[in-house]
């Protein structure tokens, strides 16, 4: 932060939005995961600032600015808890890592024996036109196996997979649905700590 000698404006934090751009634009960011983007925006916007607002009241504008940057952060979290799969030719599905089953990837779900191939796709638990049951029978829980047993193979085509929208009946996004998936109570509100 430089000396200031008059009345702080816009353009005496140009200089800290401009470090926190260039951090966010580096190249590591490009590599890394939405997961990984939206962790590395929390961790820029509210740390570099921090310095600089020991001292000196930020300009409005340039809060706005950094509050752009989080609205980003919420987007791309809500996109990661809308998005899921709908199985096709079952190729692009990763069987552990994505949504395609429920709300959350089957990886929260295993519970026999530790996951050897966390990429592989859900046409390896395939054989022949119906499930491998036993190689299901090894790596999840009876209750999620049963859950996978019972859709049909044959259900799904051949179509490629595609990503949808989970929300919506359609599975096509809509605002509304976004905006109720944001505003969703959260899982925290049947705590025994709001009886009180």
């Amino acid at each position: 932060m430089p000396l200031l000698h008059s009345r702080p404006n816009k353009a005496t934090f140009n200089g800290l939005l401009d470090k926190v751009h260039r951090r966010l634009a580096g190249w590591k960011g490009k590599l890394l995961s939405l997961d990984g983007r939206a962790t590395l925006i929390k961790a820029v916007a509210s740390s570099i600032p921090i310095y600089t607002m020991q001292t000196t009241k930020l300009h409005a504008s340039v809060c706005e600015e950094l509050d752009k940057l989080n609205r980003i952060l919420h987007g791309a979290d809500l996109l990661v808890k809308g998005i899921g799969w709908r199985i096709g030719n079952r190729d692009q599905v990763k069987f552990w890592q994505d949504k395609w089953l429920n709300d959350e990837p089957l990886l929260k779900h295993h519970g026999n024996a530790s996951v050897s191939d966390l990429n592989c796709h859900v046409s390896h638990f395939v054989k022949g036109d119906w499930w491998d049951i036993d190689k299901l029978k090894m790596v999840l829980v009876e209750e999620v196996m049963q859950q996978i047993s019972s859709i049909p193979v044959d259900f799904f085509g051949t179509t490629p997979d595609a990503q949808i929208w989970n929300p919506t009946p359609n599975e096509v996004f809509s605002a509304k649905s976004a905006y109720s998936l944001f505003f969703k109570p959260s899982e925290w509100s049947d705590s025994p700590w709001n009886s009180y």
